[in-house]
């Protein structure tokens, strides 16, 4: 049997109505590589392993499974997965995320013929999930350093990536990254390979990614969002140790001091318990009408903050939006239609208001700290915040 030359390999949980697109794009790209995808099922609920059998069933040559007796979770499925390969390159497949046609044709050869890089990644277009696109994201470096990795942790997705298997393993073997309790498998990786090896970016859009809520780096609940944040500041500091330069490490103190600037005392304690934050884009109707909000604020006037009210048009009464918040958006700058007939205000038309509640239209956990700031400052009533 001739030896795979790269594996796709992909952690799967959960993902039914996902996977299939993903196995296909890979299988149906063009080029004459032998390869293997190898798929990590991680005892999922719906009928993502179903799906993956019969994929199985159907490439016995190519489809491998390792199908979990029990839930392993993210990172040891991942390096579980990883341990199974045996192609000279490993390329990601994530469940939610798709390739587009030509990315093997684009990859393999460059890593072919420059022996020197370690891994390279490409630009990538990134949707919702009902598949509305949210942005392109374009780099101009070619060469990716350790200092613009610790500085952007995100400039580089890992369904882009193509690395040299042997490198992986050297990675694992020396920062035994399993048990190292962080909350991401390939962010700490990459730093790695910036300081071990080179990371190259090519220009080309080879990939989509969908951005979840739920998702790792994309919680629904504060306090995850937290623990996420500061497993990467834990990553950041182990690295810096390791390969950091004093100015790199000044700069990674500031970073800190800066975070934890931006936390208000009172919404530290036990990361805002006391507080749902609501992150999955469904307005909290029941919540509101048994504690008898009915005058609300929605503190958000982008795509979250237009789904809401549309939500509240949709429901048939019972609660009145008075306006939308936002420190940035005003009615006249916006296209979304809800908001522009609701209205934009200021956050200091908060001081003299009456109203029941605020209600948090963001899905981004790292603007929190500030929206929680600008509403202390201005005398918001913790308990009045979902």
């Amino acid at each position: 049997m001739i030896e795979p030359l790269f594996s796709v390999i992909g952690c799967a949980y959960n993902q039914e109505n996902s996977i299939a697109q993903t196995l296909n794009c890979v299988i149906e790209q063009e080029h004459g590589y032998p390869y293997e995808i190898i798929i990590g099922e991680d005892c999922s609920t719906d009928g993502t392993r179903d799906v993956l059998l019969k994929y199985r069933e159907k490439y016995p040559n190519i489809v491998k499974l390792i199908l979990n007796e029990q839930n392993l979770g993210m990172l040891k499925n991942f390096f579980n997965v990883i341990n199974q390969c045996s192609g000279k390159y490993i390329m990601q497949a994530g469940g939610d995320d798709y390739w587009l046609p030509g990315k093997v044709a684009l990859q393999i050869p460059f890593m072919e013929f420059n022996p020197q890089v370690g891994m390279c990644g490409t630009n990538y277009r990134a949707i919702n999930s009902r598949d509305e696109p949210i942005e392109i994201r374009l780099y101009d470096k070619r060469t990716v350093t350790f200092e613009e990795r610790i500085n952007d942790s995100s400039s580089l997705m890992p369904v882009t990536a193509c690395m040299r298997r042997d490198l992986v393993l050297e990675y694992i073997k020396n920062i035994d990254p399993i048990n190292r309790n962080w909350k991401m498998e390939d962010y700490p990786m990459t730093l790695w390979f910036a300081c071990n090896s080179q990371i190259d970016f090519l220009d080309e859009i080879t990939c989509v990614r969908r951005h979840l809520d739920g998702s790792v780096s994309r919680p629904k609940k504060f306090y995850v969002s937290m623990q996420y944040c500061n497993s990467v500041f834990e990553v950041k500091k182990f690295f810096l140790d390791l390969y950091g330069t004093p100015s790199l490490k000044e700069n990674f103190e500031n970073e800190i001091k800066a975070w934890q600037s931006r936390l208000p005392k009172p919404f530290m304690k036990d990361y805002l318990a006391n507080i749902k934050i609501n992150w999955n884009k469904k307005f909290p109707f029941e919540e509101c009408l048994s504690k008898k909000f009915t005058r609300i604020y929605i503190f958000g006037a982008g795509l979250v903050g237009n789904e809401f009210q549309q939500q509240i048009d949709a429901h048939g009464g019972g609660i009145t939006n008075l306006g939308f918040i936002d420190n940035f958006v005003t009615t006249e700058n916006t296209e979304l239609s809800a908001v522009r007939r609701i209205g934009v205000h200021k956050p200091d038309i908060l001081k003299n208001a009456e109203y029941d509640c605020i209600v948090l239209a963001y899905n981004n956990w790292l603007l929190i700290p500030e929206i929680c700031e600008c509403l202390l400052n201005i005398g918001v009533d913790c308990d009045k915040i979902l």
